[in-house]
C-alpha cells in the first residue's frame, strides 16, 4: 500500500487500530462531489469523527482483515463505498483485532474501489467560495477556527483564507476598503463603526458572556485579604487596559452598579500581559484582567477575583460577532448564510461537553497558549444566534457612559439564518 507509512493511532472498542494520517487528494474530491461528507474524516483523531460524518453513518458494523492483517477494513450499515475509501487508505489491524466478516466483503470492496477511481477520473473537483476572513487571534474566535479544522466550512462549500488583528477595529477598516470580506469585531467596535457611517450586516456570533461566574471575560482581581467589596475601592489604582474599551466599559458599570462612580477610583491604563507583577508587588491595588493572565494570578493562590463584570452587568451579552458590508451580503446572499451556518456548527461543537478535550487542544494551538495552562484557562462561551436585545442593551452602555453618542438602528443589519 502506497500509504503504509503514513500511521495514526486510535483507539476503538479497546483495541489499537493505525489509520493513515494523510488523505489523497482524489479521495477529498469523491467525498466533496458525491458522498457529501466531510473530506477530513479519516484525519487524526478520526476515531472520533467516524461516529458524527453524516448522511446515516453511525459506527462500524464489523471488520475484515486479510490473512497477514497488512489492513483493516472496516464496514458500515450504510454507504458502502466507505469501504473503499479505508481500503485505499492502506488502514492496518494492530495484533489480535477481532475479525467479523468474511472474502465477501473484500470482493465488495474491490469492486466498489474500482468504481471509485472511475469516479474520480471522470468527475472535476468542485470549486469553493473563497472568503476573506479577518479574525481576531484569541479564543473568541473559536468558533471560526473550530469550523474550519471540523470541516464545516468545507461542507458548506467555502474556502476560508484567514488574516488575524490584534483589535476588531483595525479589521473594519479592511472590509470598507474591500480588502477582507468579512470580519470579527467586539460589539463596542462594531456599534462605534456603523454609528461612524459603516453599512454593515452581523452575519454570525461570536462569543457571548456566561451566565455565572466565573468567565473568560475579564476578571477584577484583588490581593488576598485587601478589599471586599466594591466600595472598598473608591480612591484606589485599577488597571484597565485602554480606558472606553469594553472592558473599561462593563468595569465602570459594575462599579456604577455597586455604588461607586468612575471618578471615585484611578483609571491606569496597563497592556493585560504587563498587568500580573504590579499587583503582586503592591503597585495597583486591582487589576481587571483577563484570560490567560487572570488564570495564572488565580494559580499564585495570592489573589482574589472581587467580580466577573461582564457576568454581573449583562450575563448572555454579544461580546464578539462577525459582520461584512451590506453591499457584499446583498451580491453574495446564499454565501453569506452558509458562512453564518458554519459559524454556528463550529460554535456548538465548542460549546458541548464532548468536545471540550479537542477544543482545548485547537484552543492551545491557536491561542499559542502554554501547554501548562491548557486545562486550566476558562474557554468562551460561543453565541449560536445572534441576538439584537443583547447588542441594543451594550448600545445603551455605551451611549450612558458616553462611548457612543447616538443609536444606530439595527433593523435590517443582522442576517436572518436558516
Amino acid at each position: 500500500m502506497v500509504w503504509r507509512r503514513r500511521f495514526g493511532r486510535f483507539r476503538k472498542g479497546g483495541k489499537d487500530v493505525l489509520f493513515c494520517k494523510k488523505e489523497p487528494k482524489n479521495v477529498s474530491r469523491v467525498l466533496r462531489t458525491k458522498l457529501d461528507h466531510r473530506a477530513d474524516f479519516l484525519a487524526p483523531q478520526a476515531s472520533l469523527r467516524l461516529n458524527r460524518c453524516g448522511a446515516g453513518v453511525i459506527a462500524p458494523a464489523g471488520a475484515y482483515a486479510p490473512k497477514d492483517k497488512s489492513f483493516l477494513v472496516l464496514f458500515f450499515k450504510k454507504e458502502p463505498l466507505f469501504l473503499s475509501l479505508i481500503l485505499c487508505f492502506g488502514v492496518r489491524v494492530a495484533p489480535g483485532f477481532n475479525v467479523e466478516k468474511g472474502a465477501s466483503v473484500l470482493r465488495q470492496t474491490i469492486a466498489l474501489f474500482a468504481a471509485l477511481a472511475l469516479l474520480v477520473s471522470a468527475r472535476p473537483a468542485v470549486g469553493a467560495d473563497k472568503i476573506r476572513l479577518g479574525i481576531l487571534p484569541f479564543s473568541e474566535a473559536l468558533g471560526a477556527v473550530l469550523a474550519d479544522k471540523e470541516g464545516f466550512f468545507a461542507e458548506e462549500g467555502i474556502a476560508v483564507e484567514s488574516t488575524s488583528f490584534n483589535s476588531g477595529a483595525l479589521a473594519l477598516p479592511l472590509i470598507q476598503a474591500g480588502k477582507l470580506d468579512i470580519a470579527l469585531s467586539n460589539t463596542v467596535s462594531t456599534l462605534q463603526a456603523m454609528e461612524q457611517g459603516l453599512d454593515a450586516t452581523i452575519l454570525a456570533p461570536g462569543a457571548v458572556v456566561r451566565d455565572t461566574a466565573p468567565d473568560s471575560t475579564s476578571a477584577l482581581l484583588v490581593l488576598k485579604d485587601t478589599f471586599k467589596e466594591p466600595k472598598d475601592l473608591i480612591g484606589k489604582r485599577i488597571a484597565v487596559n485602554v480606558i472606553n474599551s469594553t472592558a473599561w466599559l462593563y468595569l465602570v458599570a459594575y462599579l456604577e452598579q455597586h455604588g461607586v462612580s468612575r471618578n471615585q477610583v484611578r483609571f491606569l491604563e496597563v497592556p493585560f500581559p504587563q498587568m500580573n507583577d504590579p499587583l503582586l508587588n503592591k503597585q495597583l491595588d486591582a487589576i481587571n484582567q483577563v484570560e490567560p493572565f487572570s488564570t495564572i494570578m488565580l494559580d499564585t493562590g495570592k489573589v482574589d477575583a472581587l467580580a466577573y463584570s461582564y457576568v454581573d452587568t449583562q450575563p448572555g451579552g454579544d461580546i464578539t460577532q462577525y459582520l461584512a458590508l451590506t453591499e457584499w451580503v446583498k451580491q453574495h446572499p446564499d454565501l453569506a448564510k452558509r458562512f453564518a451556518r458554519a459559524i454556528i456548527k463550529g460554535s456548538a461543537f465548542a460549546n458541548a461537553p464532548a468536545n471540550q478535550a479537542e477544543t482545548r487542544e485547537v484552543n492551545m494551538t491557536f491561542t499559542h497558549l502554554n501547554p501548562a495552562l491548557k486545562d486550566k484557562v476558562q474557554i468562551p462561551r460561543m453565541g449560536t444566534a445572534v441576538n439584537a436585545g443583547e447588542i441594543s442593551k451594550t448600545m445603551d452602555l455605551m451611549l450612558h457612559y458616553g462611548i457612543m453618542k447616538q443609536k444606530v438602528d439595527l433593523d435590517g443589519h443582522i442576517l436572518t439564518v436558516q
